[in-house]
């Protein structure tokens, strides 16, 4: 999930200081993120991310709320460790990558973002692995033709009375990011459902029922 509250909270505030001129807000944080703050950029890079289903003078963008996410992130900036992750997860704006969602989401998480804790508590539900390479295997069969497999001999066995056949075959390998882990699931939705997170509370309550 990624957070929009944020920006609801800010342009409330921002509206009534620069006589609810809406687009004047947009602005001014578009001004501010470009000038380097990293509490901007991720505004910015959230109005880009919702654009025009919530903010009709804001064309949606993925490509710049996540250039903007990764800005604010390089920065050290908590919340946006959470949006990144899930960009990179889901491939918004970005190619999906794994390896940088999970290093996002576990930052986040460990920096107490509730968000990224909720969202790093759903990668141990059902682990992550991701492919690492592949190696050769030989695999007999009593078929004369085998799916993705290359033959490379074949010989009569007496005992089965017909002919085997020997072929080899590319298999992938995994590496594993994040182990399957319900504990761990539960131990950092408990984190986030603390501090508030509807998303968790109603994961442990699935958990639990």
């Amino acid at each position: 999930d990624i957070k929009q509250k944020d920006i609801d909270d800010v342009f409330e505030k921002l509206s009534a200081e620069i006589s609810q001129l809406r687009e004047v807000a947009f602005k001014y944080i578009e001004d501010l993120a470009y000038a380097g703050d990293p509490k901007s950029q991720y505004f910015l890079g959230n109005l880009y991310h919702f654009g025009d289903k919530n903010y009709h003078y804001v064309k949606s963008n993925p490509d710049k709320a996540a250039y903007w996410w990764n800005e604010s992130a390089s920065q050290g900036y908590i919340n946006a460790y959470n949006n990144l992750g899930i960009a990179y997860k889901n491939g918004v704006g970005v190619k999906v990558d794994m390896y940088k969602a999970v290093k996002y989401l576990k930052m986040g998480a460990e920096a107490g973002e509730d968000y990224a804790q909720s969202n790093y508590g759903d990668l141990f539900l059902e682990g992550v692995k991701v492919r690492n390479g592949s190696h050769k295997e030989t695999v007999k069969s009593s078929n004369y033709s085998y799916p993705g497999g290359v033959k490379i001999r074949q010989y009569y066995d007496d005992n089965l009375m017909e002919f085997v056949y020997v072929y080899q075959i590319t298999v992938d390998d995994y590496k594993t990011l994040v182990p399957k882990d319900i504990e761990k699931a539960k131990y950092w939705w408990k984190k986030a459902a603390a501090q508030g997170n509807e998303s968790a509370k109603n994961r442990l309550q699935k958990v639990y029922e």
